[in-house]
């Protein structure tokens, strides 16, 4: 994010520049680090006429209230927004009752029209999570959506290893740039976990791998309708 302004004529070659956004300065700040808000602001403003942008926003306690900041700037400047659970355990994370509140807030805002690129259907699914403290389930029972990692979708991290997503690494991977990966990705050891709340991408990665109609045109909508 700190080299787009220097690299402008690049974002016309791409199809979505994705940029952390934390809230206002101080709330921002205490997540990413300091000195980088005015650079952060100036990109949100000037990007956007380049190529569509999309900013990432984790929540915790520190912006927990931010949502509307980040989201009338998102109207202001013609991007789109989504936001996602802070994963691990940290002090700065919201309890169970403050992300569900939270998310309620967030999904009568995508009813009204505002630019937030979490899907509904993923929201709710956040909204009935039972245990934030964990940020997945091997509960078969437990209400979920269809998890495609390891068959339609994977990570490849920078050294090459290749895992069903981005929650599960063995040091025993297969190797992309050593074994291919086709080669990789057919050897892909399947998840045990049966749902999770690990990343917004994966969720919605999932929704639509499942052929969730409303989730498709949501996505369709963010995608062809660039402004």
């Amino acid at each position: 994010g700190s080299l787009v302004l220097e690299n402008l004529k690049l974002l016309k070659k791409i199809d979505y520049l994705v940029i952390s956004f934390d809230g206002r300065k101080i709330n921002h700040e205490k997540n990413r680090g300091i000195n980088n808000y005015k650079n952060l602001l100036k990109v949100l403003k000037i990007a956007p006429k380049y190529c569509p942008v999309l900013t990432h926003t984790v929540i915790t306690k520190n912006n927990l209230s931010d949502y509307d900041y980040i989201l009338n700037l998102a109207k202001k400047n013609n991007f789109k927004s989504i936001f996602c659970i802070l994963q691990g355990d940290s002090n700065i994370k919201p309890s169970g009752n403050e992300y569900k509140h939270f998310f309620k807030k967030l999904l009568r805002k995508k009813e009204k029209g505002f630019p937030i690129s979490n899907s509904k259907a993923a929201m709710k699914f956040f909204i009935q999570w039972n245990n934030y403290n964990s940020t997945y389930s091997i509960n078969k029972n437990e209400k979920s959506y269809k998890c495609w990692a390891g068959k339609l979708m994977c990570d490849i991290d920078t050294d090459g290893r290749i895992s069903p997503c981005c929650n599960i690494y063995n040091k025993n991977s297969m190797n992309v740039y050593k074994d291919g990966f086709l080669k990789s990705f057919q050897k892909i050891k399947k998840p045990k976990c049966k749902t999770c709340i690990s990343f917004s991408n994966l969720i919605e990665y999932n929704l639509l791998y499942s052929l969730r109609f409303s989730t498709i045109l949501e996505w369709l909508k963010i995608i062809l309708i660039k402004k």
